[in-house]
């Protein structure tokens, strides 16, 4: 018998013994019953509650980002100095990246990285020859099927015509066509960097490009030109893009000026006119309103401190013999440049450079870090070197506030080692023919990047003793014996682990000799809306197939 069974029949008999107690204390006894009844109720419930609390019921959870999704159009803003396509874009990175939004060429940047794309294997029959068997199936955008002789065509043309970026890869000596998706290709040398190199080589339609009189030429790649004019190009998505349809079916190139400000830019996208820019600044990206997506990257252009290293007499150094040959003395301005002080002064996002190369760069050696600032140690190395006493020095710099500024930092900190250094200034329009070509310079202040995606580049371009087509990029007549044999060694190594075990050995050896000082790399930022998913790589090349929409959802 229940507790409230006992209860009640204990009320019953007492009632029966006395009528008038049994009326008082059925009374009682009834609301004792009911509020036993109401407590126990109570408890059931909290029970009940407790139970279900303690079982663990789901909170609810975080938002769940989703990428890959399709979007109907974004714009994004570029710098450029003219709206135009291959082959009638100029030899610019940026005009070169809306190019690869129409055209596709034997291999592409990918997130970053060299990856095949009109080829879907090859072989190195001898190291003078590279033979791609080519994807089928790829159709031009105006439905042209893509065969070898289009890559023979296209090849040839921009050597012959010097289309854009056709230095990159003017060591071909012969494309020749075995079937119609197989092609040789002849270097004049080995090169085991050719695939990087035919980024740069975009493939046209010999048929359309023969027959099209003052029509565009037309491309197999993942967006097809709608419309150009001076202030934008606007693309479509490839509904039969071999590797698969782009998530952003139209996509708006807007043209900017070359000098348009961060701030510009930033109003710009406050504006809603523009879905995804890049900024020099990092920190003008706090002007953004609203939560957008900020991503930072550091740009594989370093700036450099390039000397004259060649001639005994500089003509604008005061001293003979010309002290810039000496590389205690490069050593020592390499010891007493702070390059914090002169990030500072340049007032923009940027990082030290430790080597020619920055780490998104193949060849880049992680075990070179950039010495400690020492004046103390920069003044031991100009006595050994017999310029205790210094000398004056005229850099030139490029004519704007920033390459102005970073030349003062540079001039203030030789001024603590006795280098007087005097700034002049040049154009962009004429430095190249001052400082490159008539050789016009004792020292300059310029970036440079390994735009193959190799350091070899540094070795076999950059810093080897002119001797075409080695040396095209050596700006300042430099030459030693020993680095020419480490990067001969290089040019012929074509196994990677090997490749990059000699580009670290080559690299220590010219961290040394100094012929030319990194400074520092740039840390741009990106700004893109929250609806749209994308990450910046290597040289900031904004793909429009790499972007997809974007969205926050509760799991």
């Amino acid at each position: 018998m229940s507790k409230i069974d006992t209860q009640l029949k204990s009320c019953y008999l007492d009632c029966r013994m006395d009528p008038q107690a049994a009326q008082e204390t059925s009374s009682a006894g009834a609301k004792k019953a009911l509020i036993f009844i109401v407590i126990v109720l109570v408890i059931i419930v909290l029970a009940g509650v407790g139970f279900l609390v303690f079982r663990g019921e789901p909170a609810p959870s975080e938002p769940k980002v989703v990428t890959g999704l399709e979007r109907d159009s974004i714009t994004i803003g570029y710098p450029i100095s003219e709206a135009a396509i291959y082959p009638e874009s100029q030899s610019e990175f940026y005009s070169q990246v809306i190019s690869s939004n129409i055209f596709d060429g034997l291999s592409k940047l990918v997130n970053g990285q060299v990856k095949p794309n009109l080829v879907e294997s090859w072989t190195n029959p001898d190291k003078n020859t590279w033979r791609f068997k080519l994807r089928k199936g790829v159709k031009f955008h105006n439905g042209d099927p893509f065969t070898a002789s289009d890559v023979k065509f296209s090849i040839d043309q921009a050597l012959k015509n010097e289309w854009p970026y056709s230095f990159s890869f003017s060591n071909i000596e012969s494309v020749q066509v075995i079937d119609d998706f197989t092609v040789e290709i002849k270097t004049n040398g080995p090169d085991p960097i050719l695939l990087n190199r035919l980024v740069y080589a975009l493939i046209v339609s010999e048929n359309q490009f023969k027959n099209r009189g003052k029509d565009p030429a037309v491309g197999t790649g993942p967006y097809k030109l709608v419309s150009m004019n001076k202030e934008e190009l606007v693309l479509e998505a490839n509904q039969g893009y071999f590797l698969g349809v782009p998530k952003v079916k139209k996509v708006v190139y807007k043209i900017l000026p070359d000098a348009i400000t961060d701030e510009e830019m930033v109003k710009e996208f406050n504006e809603g006119k523009l879905d995804l820019i890049r900024v020099r600044d990092s920190s003008k990206a706090t002007a953004v309103i609203g939560t957008q997506q900020i991503k930072p990257l550091a740009d594989p252009f370093i700036t450099f401190l390039w000397f004259d290293t060649a001639r005994d007499k500089s003509p604008y150094v005061d001293k003979t013999p010309n002290p810039l040959k000496n590389k205690l003395v490069r050593q020592a301005i390499y010891r007493a440049i702070d390059v914090s002080k002169v990030i500072k002064a340049r007032g923009t996002s940027s990082a030290p450079a430790s080597q020619f190369v920055t780490s998104s760069i193949f060849g880049f050696n992680p075990n070179i870090k950039r010495p400690e600032v020492n004046v103390e140690e920069a003044k031991k190395l100009m006595k050994q070197a017999g310029f205790e006493d210094g000398f004056s020095l005229t850099i030139d710099v490029i004519d704007d506030a920033l390459a102005s500024k970073v030349g003062g930092a540079v001039a203030a900190a030789l001024k603590e080692i006795n280098i007087e250094v005097k700034l002049n200034t040049a154009s962009g329009d004429t430095f190249v023919d001052k400082w490159i070509v008539n050789k016009d310079t004792s020292a300059f202040i310029v970036d440079y990047g390994a735009e193959t995606f190799d350091a070899g580049e540094i070795f076999t371009a950059v810093l080897y003793t002119q001797k075409d087509p080695l040396g095209a990029s050596n700006l300042t007549n430099y030459s030693n014996p020993e680095l020419d044999k480490l990067a001969d060694d290089i040019a012929v190594t074509f196994d990677l682990k090997s490749r990059q075990k000699k580009l670290y050995e080559a690299t220590a050896k010219a961290i040394e000799e100094l012929p030319m000082i990194p400074l520092y790399s740039s840390e741009p930022s990106y700004i893109i809306r929250n609806n749209y998913d994308w990450t910046p790589t290597a040289f900031g090349a904004i793909y429009a197939n790499e972007i997809s929409g974007r969205q926050m959802v509760n799991q």
